[in-house]
């Protein structure tokens, strides 16, 4: 029986009174490499920036993605993982929200890590080297413990709980890859594999995690 992945749905809400600005959408790209790696893809919506009760429990495991708005409701989805013990993969703004468990106020601003997209070239680009911990679960699964990633994110994480690995950080200090420790797969990277040639044993072993 294939797996299912739960997407967790990007919030817009620009707070004004057309009740059309107040929506939630998936990306393409995190759909694809579900589908590729033999599982499939549903959306996790919301209601009013809520989870829709009932909607975790049809999932295998979860992605949150890439965004811009990082809501209470991700939060309320990572500690359902953490509980069931069912895979999670935070994606940059997703690796952020796994890093705001039980820490506070640890985001800070990483504009130096930002490039600008104005062409697929662009988007493609790898910008920076990443150092991976011999002793984390990325390191089992990518087989190298230095890699060269992509850069699109506004923000970085500034410490996290006790109870998460650092497992990979950049050469001036940035955290780009967490895990919870003791479970099975419970990652967040900052930078975007989706999006990156030879990062598909990520996403494979996620689902087989699942």
């Amino acid at each position: 029986m294939q797996k299912v992945i739960g997407i967790i749905s990007n919030s817009i809400n620009k707070n004004s009174e057309n009740p059309f600005d107040y929506r939630y959408y998936t990306l393409n790209n995190y759909v694809k490499k579900i589908v590729e790696n033999n599982a499939i893809a549903i959306s996790i919506l919301f209601i009013d920036d809520k989870i829709i009760k009932g909607s975790l429990d049809l999932c295998d495991g979860f992605i949150i993605p890439g965004g811009n708005n990082i809501i209470d409701a991700y939060q309320d989805i990572i500690r359902y993982a953490i509980k069931k013990d069912k895979p999670l993969l935070g994606i940059c703004m997703g690796h952020q929200a796994l890093g705001k468990y039980k820490s506070k106020n640890n985001l800070v601003l990483a504009s130096n890590h930002y490039d600008d997209i104005n062409s697929k070239k662009e988007i493609n680009k790898l910008s920076h080297y990443i150092n991976i911990n011999k002793n984390s679960k990325l390191y089992d699964i990518l087989k190298k413990d230095r890699i060269k990633v992509n850069s699109l994110h506004h923000y970085k994480i500034n410490k996290v709980d006790k109870n998460f690995l650092i497992s990979a950080t950049s050469d001036d200090g940035v955290i780009e890859a967490i895990e919870y420790k003791n479970k099975k797969f419970i990652i967040g990277v900052e930078f975007h594999p989706e999006i990156m040639e030879d990062m598909n044993n990520l996403f494979k072993t996620f689902i087989d995690m699942c």
